[in-house]
C-alpha cells in the first residue's frame, strides 16, 4: 500500500512533468566577432568589427520553452536569411542558414548552441559561398533580463 505522501508523486509521473517555459519579457544578445577574413576589406575595418561587441534586445514571448527559443533564435527578416535547417531540443539547438551579403557575397551561416529557460549561448560560422573566401566566428550569449518588452 503506497502512502499518501507519494501520490503526488505518482500523480506527475502518470501525467508527465509540466512543460518548462521560455522566460517572458526582454532578452539583451550580445555578440562578438572572434574571427574575421573578408578578401577586399581593409584590415582596420575589420579590426573595428573584431573590437566592438554588438549588443541588441529581443523580446521573448511567454510559452514552450523549444518554441520560444525558436522564435528568439529566428533569423531577422530584413537579412532575407533563408533557414535550412533549424533544430532547437533538449537543451541544444543547430541552425544553418544562408543569408546574402552586399559587400561579402552569399553566406552559409552555422550556429551551434546551448539553451536553458533564461539564457542561450552559441558559437557562429560564417562561410562564403561564393567566389571570396569570407570567413567569419563570432560568439552569441543572450539572458532574460527580467524587464519587459519595449514597444
Amino acid at each position: 500500500m503506497r502512502s499518501a505522501a507519494s501520490l503526488p508523486l505518482l500523480l506527475l509521473a502518470a501525467t508527465g512533468a509540466p512543460e518548462e517555459a521560455i522566460a517572458p519579457g526582454a532578452w539583451q544578445l550580445t555578440s562578438r566577432v572572434t574571427e574575421a577574413s573578408v578578401p577586399g576589406v581593409p584590415g582596420f575595418l575589420v579590426n573595428m568589427v573584431l573590437k566592438r561587441p554588438k549588443v541588441e534586445e529581443k523580446c521573448a514571448v511567454a510559452g514552450p520553452l523549444e518554441a520560444g527559443m525558436s522564435r528568439l533564435l529566428a533569423p531577422n527578416p530584413v537579412g532575407k536569411c533563408v533557414l535550412e535547417r533549424n533544430e532547437v531540443a533538449d537543451g541544444r539547438f543547430v541552425q544553418v542558414m544562408t543569408c546574402p551579403h552586399k559587400i561579402t557575397g552569399p553566406l552559409q551561416v552555422v550556429r551551434v548552441g546551448s539553451y536553458d529557460r533564461t539564457s542561450y549561448r552559441a558559437q557562429v560560422t560564417m562561410v562564403g559561398v561564393g567566389k571570396k573566401q569570407t570567413r567569419i566566428v563570432a560568439t552569441m550569449e543572450a539572458r532574460a533580463t527580467g524587464r519587459g518588452c519595449r514597444s
